[in-house]
Order: C-alpha cells, then structure tokens, then sequence
C-alpha cells in the first residue's frame, strides 16, 4: 500500500517516491510495454489512496522530463512516461 494523501509526512515526499518507483519501474522492465503497465498502475493506485488527478500528472509530467534528461546524458533511449496512458479525469 502507498502513503495516503492526508498523511502527515512531508509535502515532497510524493514526488521522491514517484520519481524513484519509476526509476525503479525502468530499471526492472526493459520490455516498453511492461513499464508503461507499470507507471499506469502506480499512477492508479495514488488515485485510490486520494491523491489528485491534476496533481499526479504534473508530477509524473516532471518526474518523466527529469528521468529523459538524466537517460539522455548517458545517450539511452527516453524514458516515455508521456506516452503512457494516465487518465486526465
């Protein structure tokens, strides 16, 4: 289970455990397909918990851009969170 929304742990702690779940995601699922499966249900499974749509995906829009640059550096492929299917409403 994730940390709920109205926990008392600090404002940033959401986007670390993203950022480092994600990372987590890429560095075990080397098959796209798995890893988008992956990003999908982490981001379904903060909503059950009561986190906000509109905050989940400006943070995994960030988390995303953050991961491309540090992959692109090392000249590997993106990272494409963008492109997994996370829903808007």
């Amino acid at each position: 289970m994730y940390i709920p929304q109205n926990s008392a742990h600090p404002p940033g702690l959401l986007k670390g455990m993203v950022f480092g779940l994600i990372s987590i995601y890429k560095r075990q699922n080397k098959d796209e397909m798995y890893f988008k499966n992956m990003v999908s249900l982490l981001f379904n499974r903060l909503i059950a918990r009561g986190y906000k749509r509109k905050i989940l995906l400006e943070i995994f829009k960030d988390v995303a851009t953050r991961l491309d640059r540090k992959e692109n550096d090392g000249k590997k492929k993106p990272v494409l969170i963008h492109n997994c299917h996370l829903p808007n409403k």
